[in-house]
């Protein structure tokens, strides 16, 4: 069977499906969000020393971090900006979904870089994640993820328990794509 590429244009018009955008910029956005999401928010050590920070920032605003997870991934524009719409093909055993989402903030500080994304129509979740990147004072490298996210699609309705175990599958992806530095 023969796989259609995956196109962004065709997901650039799609609106984007939950109301709390820019939710994980806040540190405890509880208290914004609609009752019903579900939470992550873990921050692991990458490394050390500036060199890394910068190579590690590279990795994830370039999406190398993303395409390291194994997943087919295309944007609008590279490195990301406020606006790329990044579509993610998933891989779940025999099983494919098309993840769209937008760009919804950028974070380019000399200690910290990284950006959100929130979910557009069509997504199998509804929400927001951001990856952020971080140095502190004695030079260790962070990489953080923080998500608020809900089943958005009838197929994730059906199996509330599956969507979060492949969010955590995901994360844990992610962390391991930036580890290969």
């Amino acid at each position: 069977m023969r796989r259609r590429p995956l196109d962004v244009s065709c997901w650039a018009d799609r609106d984007l499906s939950y109301a709390e955008i820019g939710a994980t910029a806040d540190a405890s956005p509880t208290a914004r969000l609609t009752p019903g999401y579900h939470r992550v928010d873990e921050t692991r050590v990458v490394g050390v020393g500036a060199t890394l920070f910068d190579a590690a920032a590279g990795r994830l605003m370039d999406l190398a971090m993303h395409r390291g997870t194994g997943n087919e991934v295309v944007a609008s524009a590279v490195p990301v900006e406020l606006g790329t719409v990044i579509v993610q093909r998933l891989r779940l055993g025999p099983l494919r979904f098309v993840a769209p989402c937008r760009v919804v903030d950028l974070v380019d500080e000399p200690s910290r870089r990284g950006f959100a994304y929130g979910t557009l129509e069509g997504h199998p979740e509804s929400g927001e994640e951001r990856f952020e990147v971080a140095i502190d004072a004695n030079g260790r490298v962070t990489l953080r993820i923080a998500a608020f996210s809900r089943q958005g699609r009838w197929f994730t309705r059906l199996a509330p328990g599956l969507a979060r175990v492949v969010q955590g599958w995901m994360t844990d992806r992610y962390f391991r794509a930036m580890q290969e530095l």
